[in-house]
């Protein structure tokens, strides 16, 4: 299931000559949070992975290694790594690097100790939250139980903390790699 705005490429012929379902959101309705509730529930199977229409999968690899975490039931979520596109500019590169969904090595994420947690700076307790939708998945069990908040912007983190504080596992899986970067403005 692709969810898209009006496209302005052949995106959705091709998604739909490829079988896929086609989800049309209009740009007056787009949500972060609610688009990918949206294409949740039309989807089929246990997984559901989000990928950003602008990640592309680094290799044959990728899903395997995304949902691969996933058959650890106390996982709530896995998220892959960020490399960035070739040609990428030196601030690019930099910013990308301090990125936590860029680093070369695994992580799970649990709260251990919730009074403990509590008392982490806002800051400490951001760092905990490695999920993010320009490359997760997500089991459909845990995903029926906490939906994605309705957002205009952050609602992997906000669902990420809401994982976390509900007991579950992020996982942060860098061997599911994806191109993606952006240049600054």
């Amino acid at each position: 299931v692709i969810p898209l705005t009006p496209s302005r490429d052949d995106s959705r012929e091709i998604a739909l000559r490829h079988g896929a379902r086609v989800l049309e959101v209009l740009p007056g309705e787009f949500d972060h949070g609610e688009t990918r509730n949206r294409a949740a529930l039309a989807a089929r199977g246990d997984h559901l992975v989000f990928l950003s229409q602008d990640a592309l999968p680094a290799d044959r690899g990728f899903l395997r290694a995304l949902t691969a975490p996933l058959a650890d039931p106390r996982v709530f979520g896995v998220t892959g790594r960020m490399l960035p596109r070739p040609f990428a500019s030196v601030p690019t590169l930099r910013s990308l690097r301090e990125e936590a969904a860029s680093q070369e090595h695994a992580r799970r994420i649990a709260i251990e100790d919730y009074d403990a947690y509590r008392g982490l700076h806002a800051s400490e307790r951001r760092a905990l939250l490695v999920y993010n939708n320009v490359c997760g998945a997500i089991p459909r069990a845990v995903w029926e139980r906490l939906p994605f908040p309705r957002a205009r912007f952050g609602e992997d983190l906000r669902w990420a903390r809401r994982a976390l504080e509900a007991g579950g596992t992020l996982v942060y899986e860098p061997l599911a790699r994806v191109i993606h970067s952006h240049e600054p403005d």
